[in-house]
């Protein structure tokens, strides 16, 4: 479809909506959206948008485009949904297209009509509808005025006014106006009528859902006429007015149950006829199984891999294609690194989040590692040669390693092949090069400041090349692979605590199956089209930045390092920070005395903003706010990850002599249960480790990490006796 080709009268109006075909009681139905990804409306102008931004959204999982026709606009359109004759063609001197079925036309001209008539497969309208537009010229006119054309071609075809009409479940009375339903409404529920007349009491979107269930119930419900209802009410704001896709999230949580009927006058309706939660995070909680006892919700297999996730999926899809032995965890992990990567300076949350994270991928040799990173190269470079700006090579040689490559990069990716030599080397003693590149990382991640070398000052602030050594809002994603064994026992208790490994989504696959395939050619593998025009939507809506650098004008993907970004802001749906604030309180305060287990799910929490921005933007190049939803998976996604890592680091840390010593001691305490080790009993170990002054530093790392805690123990009659008791990670 030719675009170009639509009349400019129309394309200067924001009146512009997209269109998806969808099946409604089973006949297809071109169903109107806003550009937000929400449902759109001929009477809500806050759905509509420009030409340029209907256009650029249509590219992307919708069908077309839609012109919306009011009575403020010159307009009238005749509809042919089959051949139209040529001598009507000849008729009208105006702007003709065909039809989205391509079987028809649509006759557009400047005129008057009233109402909305048909006669057989012809229609004219004016007023209160979307007309889908293709470009698809049959006349390649300006719009002109065609009023007497119109009048004679009425006159002669003898259109009758079409009769809306509105299916119901249970219709209500024909002559029961919003009055009569009101009345019948409050005497039935007056804390109903307290929120009708005097607005919201609390929650706003749990008070919304509660009225309009009533509204719902009392107009037998009729979608229609139960807005009408609640649009009289004084909870009525500007986000029911503004949003469609708020009003049609509301609706679909509450339609559903019984509703009242001419014949049931003494059905009786309450708060408790309220067959799902009302509030939208009570909702969550509920399927996500959040926030209750201690729990936590956890992902299963399928859904590292949902239908409905825009680019990741399409991204999930092509690594389990090419993939040796399919991993859906460390597909997803692929997936989120490559969007975030793309996204990186570009976007951010109100809250100040961006999309770089550290991620890690642990399996025996041969377990698919490797992979990853032929993913992340390829879909980049291939997706566009721009983003190869964005990769990066195989580790950073030192901490002015890491500055130079921002300098060059101020967000990029990078991917670590052997991730427990790397932690390893920090942890020697005498290695100050690997302990400064890993504090350096440790600072930028989640930096939207401003990233310095420890020995910045405004002396070395420039050298004499007048090249400036610092980096605004520094982007690093990170990808780290490495075996089981090498990377686990490469850290150290302290690890959790110091804030190294609390920053890094890492999943350990120890499965040892055989690859049941070859790795398929990744040079063969085309990029997907939905991922492309994907790609395409969103540099329409975030262009590439270009530079001049010798006079040439080259790709600057994410900005320049000197210079803070100025990204594209999302806020949060109303909900959303809830579903944050309840994990917060509900599932890491109770977890505080566990000072490892802790920090990691703290980290966790803000991870999940960063990664439910990824999905969002995967979902709707064009949103505007992050959804409950996105919100809600972001959450579930990063507990199921951080529990398998409290699990393994747990169970598996060791290092150097201390921590070799304090592994020894930590298996002897679980080794008693509930009974525990008192000092004297762990020291009467013959470890070879053991010294007088190790002894105490092993045991106060197990504490600090949250391996064991300290009990008091009575035998008998007589005095209590300190001793140590190993806490149990979470299966």
């Amino acid at each position: 479809m030719s675009y170009d080709n639509i009349p400019e009268q129309m394309r200067a109006m924001d009146k512009w909506v997209l269109w998806r075909n969808e099946n409604r009681d089973g006949k297809p139905t071109k169903v109107p959206y806003a550009v937000t990804g929400g449902r759109a409306s001929v009477t809500n102008t806050a759905t509509w948008s420009s030409f340029n931004k209907a256009e650029a959204a249509c590219s992307w999982e919708f069908d077309g485009i839609g012109f919306v026709l009011t009575s403020d606009d010159p307009f009238v359109i005749i509809d042919y949904d089959e051949e139209c004759p040529g001598s009507v063609i000849d008729q009208f001197d105006t702007y003709i297209e065909r039809s989205q079925s391509g079987r028809g036309v649509h006759i557009i001209m400047e005129g008057s009509f009233t109402g909305r008539k048909r006669k057989g497969h012809v229609e004219c309208y004016q007023d209160q509808r979307y007309m889908i537009m293709t470009g698809d010229v049959v006349k390649a006119r300006p719009i002109a005025n065609c009023q007497d054309t119109l009048d004679k071609w009425r006159a002669a075809n003898g259109l009758v006014e079409v009769q809306e009409t509105k299916t119901t479940r249970a219709p209500i009375k024909l002559d029961d106006s919003l009055d009569d339903i009101r009345e019948r409404m409050f005497a039935a529920n007056h804390e109903i009528q307290d929120l009708y007349e005097h607005g919201h009491k609390g929650d706003k979107s749990k008070d919304d859902a509660q009225l309009l269930e009533a509204c719902r119930f009392w107009a037998g419900g009729d979608k229609a006429t139960a807005f009408a209802l609640f649009e009289q009410s004084a909870c009525v704001r500007d986000k029911w007015i503004k949003r469609s896709d708020y009003r049609e999230r509301t609706w679909s949580f509450i339609d559903g149950g019984d509703v009242w009927t001419p014949q049931s006058d003494d059905c009786q309706w309450s708060e408790e006829r309220v067959s799902v939660p009302l509030n939208f995070c009570e909702r969550i909680e509920s399927d996500l199984n959040v926030w209750k006892d201690d729990s936590m919700p956890m992902l299963d297999e399928s859904q590292y891999n949902p239908r409905n996730m825009g680019a990741l999926t399409e991204i999930v899809d092509m690594f389990n294609r090419t993939a040796a032995k399919p991993i859906p965890q460390f597909a997803m992990h692929t997936a989120l690194s490559i969007v975030g990567t793309y996204l990186s300076r570009r976007f951010k949350t109100i809250s100040g989040n961006y999309t770089s994270l550290y991620w890690g991928v642990i399996a025996p040799s041969g377990g698919g590692k490797g992979h990853t990173n032929y993913m992340i190269n390829y879909v980049l470079k291939e997706l566009d040669p721009a983003l190869e700006a964005l990769i990066e090579g195989s580790g950073y040689t030192s901490d002015s390693g890491i500055f130079n490559t921002l300098q060059r990069a101020p967000a990029h990716v990078i991917y670590l092949d052997e991730l427990g030599d790397y932690i390893a080397g920090s942890r020697s003693h005498n290695n100050h090069t690997a302990q400064a590149q890993w504090r350096t990382l440790k600072e930028a991640w989640g930096n939207g400041g401003i990233l310095r070398p420890k020995n910045y000052s405004d002396h070395t602030q420039r050298t004499k090349s007048n090249a400036q050594v610092y980096c605004c809002a520094p982007n690093i994603t990170i990808f780290g692979g490495s075996t089981v064994s090498q990377f686990w026992s490469s850290l150290s208790i302290k690890d959790g605590a110091d804030g190294f490994l609390n920053r890094w989504l890492i999943y350990t696959d120890t499965k040892k199956s055989p690859s049941s395939r070859r790795i398929r050619d990744l040079s063969g593998e085309p990029i997907p089209d939905a991922l492309r025009s994907w790609h395409e939507t969103m540099c329409k809506r975030s262009p590439i930045n270009t530079v001049f650098a010798d006079g040439e004008s080259v790709p600057c993907v994410a900005g320049t390092a000197t210079e803070m970004p100025d990204p594209i802001i999302l806020d949060w749906e109303e909900g959303a920070e809830d579903m944050f604030y309840h994990y917060q309180v509900d599932v890491i305060e109770p977890i505080a005395d566990d000072v490892f287990k802790y920090e990691m799910f703290q980290r966790a929490a803000q991870m999940a903003r960063s990664i439910a921005l990824i999905v969002e933007l995967a979902r709707n190049p064009w949103a505007e706010f992050v959804t409950v939803d996105s919100c809600a998976w972001s959450l579930r996604y990063v507990n199921t990850v951080v529990s398998q890592m409290v699990k393994y680091a747990k169970r598996n840390i060791a290092g150097n002599e201390e921590e070799a010593l304090a592994l020894k001691l930590l298996n002897a305490i679980r080794a008693t249960g509930k009974h525990g080790l008192t000092k004297k009993q762990m020291q009467g170990f013959k470890f070879e480790e053991f010294t007088r002054r190790n002894f105490d530093e092993a045991i106060k790392r197990l504490e600090e990490g949250g391996l064991v805690a300290r009990t008091n123990r009575t035998a008998g009659r007589g005095r209590p006796q300190l001793c140590w008791v190993a806490i149990e990670s979470d299966e």
